[in-house]
């Protein structure tokens, strides 16, 4: 009796949907990286530090968020400040930065909080001003701090 299908073409079948079931995984994975988190972030000024500001992110979204840096430190480039003098009559904010190494992921599961340290000397400028920081999460989606006044 002769085989209905050669054993060649069973081991093709075999690697083609091998290959269909890693990249399903690879863009399931990529799809949950980049999705806007659903739920709150708060995001809110936990003071000055040496290099610039202090933020205190909690994640109270419904997933994992994560953050282009190293350690507690948002790489440049991924936080933007924004300050304009107590009356309002002028402001300034954060340029473009080009950043050179290897940055990591600052990873915040949901229900946790972090302080994070933000490079920036705008507000050590504006003192008694009215600031805010604007953090880019990987994926794209953006969350900003309330208005804050450096002290």
């Amino acid at each position: 009796m002769r085989a209905l299908v050669s054993s060649s073409k069973v081991k093709r079948v075999g690697i083609v949907l091998g290959i269909l079931l890693v990249a399903s995984g690879v863009v399931l994975l990529a799809f949950k990286l980049t999705r806007p988190p659903s739920g709150h972030i708060k995001v809110e000024y936990g003071g000055m530090s040496k290099s610039g500001v202090f933020i205190d992110l909690e994640n109270l979204s419904t997933q994992t968020i994560y953050l282009v840096g190293s350690g507690t430190d948002v790489w440049p480039g991924y936080a933007k400040t924004e300050c304009k003098a107590p009356d309002y009559s002028t402001g300034d904010s954060d340029g473009y930065v080009l950043s050179d190494g290897y940055p990591t992921k600052i990873k915040v599961s949901q229900g946790s909080r972090v302080r994070l340290s933000i490079e920036t000397k705008l507000p050590r400028q504006y003192k008694g001003g009215h600031c805010r920081v604007r953090l880019e999460l990987m994926g794209g989606t953006f969350v900003e701090s309330s208005v804050f006044t450096p002290n």
